[in-house]
């Protein structure tokens, strides 16, 4: 059976505490951000009172546990200086466990923003988190290759509804509303409302990078009834 998000971030958490390239005080500091970020927990508050969900929690556990295993000096006595040269070594292929062409613009960005957020938090640590860089945006053009045509996504609904309402009601959820596979997958019975034409995003497992509220079945609705 597959984790919910909530169980990948407590692995997440776990993996924190026991990485043994992670100080104590790191780990500790870690943890404590975390929780003030976690609308389960009400020890610690973030300063612009934000709060994640459990996606989006156990993304910046990864990105932090890593960046605490690479960079030297460690969270405690690092200065934006010292981050901005880990995450263009990140970019250039300079460390270790990262691929020699390095990592793309996008992936670094996931590890800066967690980083800017945890000494947001951390302002006794002194790092100003303005003063740590964001890489520049990759640039994605759309390949018209990559593009399903109209005679594929027909081919794609009828191969679905041959396997069954199931997967019918998946396949016209994901082409319709356009919403990322772990929003779809993470869906309640209580969420769908197809008698009002509406779904409401999961915000307690789906990974929805922000996204929330209610959204149109559009032509969904009838694949969903079914």
């Amino acid at each position: 059976m597959a984790k919910s998000m909530r169980e990948r971030y407590e692995t997440a958490r776990e993996r924190i505490k026991n990485d043994e390239d992670v100080s104590g005080e790191e780990s500790r500091l870690m943890l404590e951000f975390l929780d003030a970020n976690d609308p389960r927990r009400n020890t610690y508050q973030m300063p612009d009172g934000k709060t994640k969900s459990d996606g989006t929690l156990a993304r910046y556990a990864r990105a932090l546990c890593r960046v605490a295993r690479h960079l030297e000096p460690d969270l405690t006595e690092a200065t934006a200086y010292d981050i901005n040269a880990l995450m263009d070594d990140y970019l250039n292929g300079n460390v270790e466990e990262i691929k020699d062409e390095g990592l793309a613009s996008s992936s670094v960005r996931n590890f800066q923003g967690p980083t800017r957020r945890f000494y947001l938090y951390h302002e006794e640590l002194r790092v100003d988190r303005e003063d740590i860089h964001f890489a520049d945006q990759d640039e994605s053009p759309v390949d018209e290759r990559d593009i399903f045509s109209t005679e594929d996504v027909q081919a794609l609904r009828e191969e679905a509804k041959r396997r069954g309402s199931r997967d019918a009601c998946l396949v016209d959820l994901l082409l319709y509303t356009g919403q990322r596979r772990s929003a779809i997958l993470n869906l309640r019975l209580k969420d769908v409302k197809p008698e009002d034409g509406i779904f409401y995003l999961n915000e307690d497992d789906g990974d929805l990078k922000g996204a929330n509220g209610k959204r149109p079945l559009l032509g969904a609705n009838k694949a969903v009834r079914d």
